[in-house]
């Protein structure tokens, strides 16, 4: 199970404006991020590009968006160096995604990029 054709097509809406808006600001020799959706989670995804190459070496998930459909919230969370997925504080949860979407541009923390 997961979004409904109508949510998932709204989801891919955002994420692609969202991704797009991010890659034009950053050098394409850089880095580059994409997303996925899997059931209830969005992850976010940047792919670390070798200097003398368009290919990317490796791909890692950094954010991970989930909707909780019971308390219809969505969470927030980021990858750690030990590769577990922590709870994103002060702003953990909101009835929007675009609110944490805009937190992760924003990044005060520093932990995103």
């Amino acid at each position: 199970m997961g979004f409904s054709d109508f949510e998932h097509f709204s989801l891919t809406q955002t994420m692609t404006h969202f991704c797009h808006t991010r890659n034009c600001s950053t050098p394409c020799n850089v880095s580059h991020i994409q997303f996925r959706i899997e059931e209830y989670s969005l992850f976010i995804t940047q792919a670390a590009l070798a200097i003398d190459s368009a290919q990317p070496q490796y791909w890692e998930d950094f954010v991970k968006i989930t909707f909780d459909k019971e308390s219809k919230l969505w969470f927030l969370q980021w990858l750690d160096e030990h590769g577990v997925w922590q709870d994103y504080y002060p702003l953990f949860k909101s009835p929007e995604v675009k609110r944490l979407l805009e937190e992760v541009t924003r990044d005060p923390q520093g932990l995103f990029w």
